[in-house]
């Protein structure tokens, strides 16, 4: 009877796990069919930093493999490149369908059709058609689902959710390798702050050194090779002169593989530096301890980053961050 019991609980707890990964498919649906806006793409495609970090990163990784894109988007432009670098087979899955048609369109003007197939769907729901187009598990996954907070369009959970019979895991199977985010404390007044505005502000440069107040620290890490979908983070800065905590700075830093490598604290790019205000700013002294606790849930979507901020041990506000679900 205990056995039983047992394997009904085990049950019920792998149909929950399904049941919320698909809740998290179809939300990520939610978000990413809607998200056609050319401008978006055209941002990704004309950032040579960005672009030509990819295609390095691509040219060492595809050459002789199966490779499977996802979020190719509506040019394909990871799988056409992947295809030109020389890759066996490439797929290219995308959720919207018609993005996915433009990318078809893509493909074939690129005159690469012979190489790249487009497949319409969630990568989770689609893996059985992947490997078959393929003929047999991917080598390399490439991605372009990193956020400005990395981990916001559901990057850890994707790969995680790949399963084993699509690609092995093994080795340098993804491109990007790793994907991080990085935090620390600032002083900056911007309009939105204390009239009800958003809590956290998209600014289109790098964090402004002199709005620091101290350096910059590890807030997030998705490591396809170790793929950690809670993450914890404890940080504490000294204050080195008087000043105002108004919030907390955060930007990527995207590793392609061994020798590329997109840092947004030092490059402009198409990725936006976040600043995550407080509801109140802090005054802050020469000496004080700005602390930092930070958790990260990338289990499901959309993912969620809670800061809580402490001056001298005492609370001084919480942002909570992320992306509208629908």
């Amino acid at each position: 009877m205990a056995a039983l019991e047992a394997a009904a609980l085990f049950d019920d707890a792998a149909l929950g796990e399904r049941l919320a990964i698909e809740e998290d498919v179809r939300r990520q649906k939610a978000v990413f069919v809607k998200d056609l806006d050319d401008a978006v793409y055209s941002s990704l495609k004309n950032d040579a930093v960005r672009m030509g970090a990819y295609l390095r990163a691509i040219a060492r990784a595809a050459p002789g493999k199966r490779v499977l894109d996802v979020g190719t988007g509506p040019e394909a432009l990871l799988a056409v490149a992947a295809a030109k670098a020389g890759a066996e087979a490439v797929v290219a899955c995308e959720v919207s369908p018609a993005a996915a048609d433009r990318a078809r369109a893509a493909v074939a003007a690129a005159g690469v059709a012979h190489v790249v197939t487009v497949v319409t769907g969630h990568s989770s729901e689609v893996a059985g058609t992947i490997v078959s187009v393929l003929g047999g598990p991917a080598d390399v996954v490439v991605s372009e689902i990193v956020g400005d907070l990395a981990s916001e369009e559901g990057m850890a959970a994707t790969l995680a959710q790949l399963p084993a019979t699509l690609v092995a895991k093994t080795g340098a199977w993804s491109v990007p390798a790793r994907a991080e985010t990085w935090v620390a404390p600032a002083n900056l007044r911007l309009p939105a702050s204390g009239d009800g505005g958003s809590s956290d502000v998209r600014l289109p440069m790098v964090p402004p050194p002199a709005t620091l107040l101290g350096d910059r620290r590890l807030l997030e890490c998705i490591d396809a090779n170790d793929l950690r979908l809670e993450q914890t983070r404890e940080h504490a800065w000294t204050v080195a002169a008087p000043s105002t905590l108004t919030g907390f700075f955060c930007a990527p830093k995207i590793v392609l593989d061994g020798e590329d490598a997109i840092d947004c604290w030092t490059e402009a790019t198409s990725w936006r530096s976040v600043l995550c205000l407080l509801d109140e700013p802090v005054l802050v002294e020469a000496g004080d301890e700005v602390g930092l606790s930070a958790t990260a849930d990338l289990r499901r979507f959309p993912v969620v980053h809670a800061l809580a901020a402490t001056v001298n041990g005492k609370p001084a506000g919480t942002v909570v961050v992320k992306l509208p679900d629908s």
